[in-house]
């Protein structure tokens, strides 16, 4: 889960939370870093007091309705799976509860939409958490109480630096209890997950194979190592401001051609941040820069100092020290050991959705009212 980010998906459905991601193939110039599935997954469920399948308690948050009362009222149910009842009440409680968080600049007559799809969304998330939790007791699987805790240790780990679980759980309207029911279903659908792989593990001739088909993943691109003096200009500078800087530019250019120290001259007359360390911007990319700059730092021979070039900044003075050609990273130990866990993220994830799509297939679900 990123740590940049509040618990923005602890409220989405079970199976976004154990695997959304993990099919997402590596970023242009970087290694693919998915992993398994972590026991932080947050779903909204009651630890169990023993691990004996007599104990399990039911994992389903839902309330069952007697069926007279359906029979009087279809209305009071909105779905039924399995024999198991969603109440109206309990959905319009959650559905509220989501439109809480919906932003206020979305449009008046997107609401109704909106509120289509979030109904639409509670009542599939009530499907899968209903399927996967009965499937869950059926192979009696369990998990320990320290398992939970751990899972929750995890998470915490996970929070932005100074976010605390409690306010993560009060931003997102998820209570203690609802959230540890939850955490344990997510816990014990990854266990049934592993059961259903067991010792599974992509051979040397499957990550070869990866790495050939997805060669364009690995390729880093062109990039140079760069120092330069800036002389900013802005636009309340007149005229002759203008020239006096653009004069200081070529003065300071004229002095480095005649064998002045660059990085002193960076430290001593450079309005870039970049002067304390002598004007070393370090190494950078195509598109990392305004074009101007980019266009000569691409363009200049290694370690020429180049003419003054004009940016919305002002005016630079640019030296390229290293220039590196567009590579492919090599198969190694530590590429493969990654490649290898994405290939285990994938089988998982493909091992969920066939489990998910057999279960789906085989219940008994009734859609009532609108």
């Amino acid at each position: 889960m990123n740590r940049k980010k509040y618990l923005a998906s602890i409220i989405v459905c079970l199976f976004v939370l154990i695997f959304a991601g993990c099919k997402q193939p590596p970023a242009e110039g970087e290694k693919p870093a998915a992993e398994p599935p972590k026991t932080e997954t947050i779903q909204e469920t009651v630890a169990p007091k023993s691990e004996t399948k007599e104990a399990l308690p039911d994992v389903l948050p839902q309330k069952e309705v007697p069926l007279e009362k359906e029979v009087k009222s279809k209305q009071a149910v909105a779905i039924e799976v399995n024999g198991r009842k969603f109440l109206e009440a309990d959905l319009n409680k959650q559905l509220s509860s989501r439109l809480a968080q919906v932003p206020k600049n979305v449009p008046k007559g997107q609401l109704k939409e909106v509120q289509s799809g979030i109904r639409k969304q509670l009542l599939d998330e009530f499907v899968i958490r209903t399927v996967l939790a009965e499937e869950v007791n059926r192979r009696k699987i369990t998990i320990k109480e320290q398992e939970i805790e751990d899972a929750v240790k995890q998470l915490t780990r996970s929070l932005p630096e100074g976010v605390t679980l409690d306010q993560a759980l009060k931003k997102n309207r998820i209570s203690k209890a609802k959230f540890r029911e939850d955490l344990r279903l997510g816990l014990l659908v990854n266990k049934m997950i592993a059961d259903e792989i067991g010792k599974w593990a992509p051979a040397e001739k499957d990550i070869k194979e990866f790495y050939q088909k997805n060669s364009e993943h690995f390729k880093v691109p062109e990039s140079v190592k760069a120092r330069h003096i800036l002389i900013t200009t802005n636009d309340k500078d007149d005229e002759n401001s203008k020239k006096e800087k653009k004069a200081k530019g070529e003065d300071l250019r004229k002095q480095l051609l005649g064998g002045a120290d660059f990085a002193a001259l960076a430290r001593e007359n450079s309005d870039c941040p970049s002067k304390e360390n002598g004007g070393d911007l370090g190494n950078f990319q195509r598109g990392q820069m305004v074009k101007p700059f980019e266009d000569a730092a691409f363009s200049q021979k290694i370690n020429e100092i180049g003419p003054l070039v004009e940016t919305d900044f002002g005016w630079h003075i640019i030296q390229v020290l290293e220039r590196n050609p567009e590579s492919v990273t090599p198969l190694d130990e530590q590429l493969s050991n990654r490649i290898a866990s994405f290939l285990e993220q994938d089988k998982k994830q493909n091992t969920f959705n066939t489990l998910l799509e057999t279960l789906r297939s085989k219940a008994k679900i009734v859609v009532y009212g609108k």
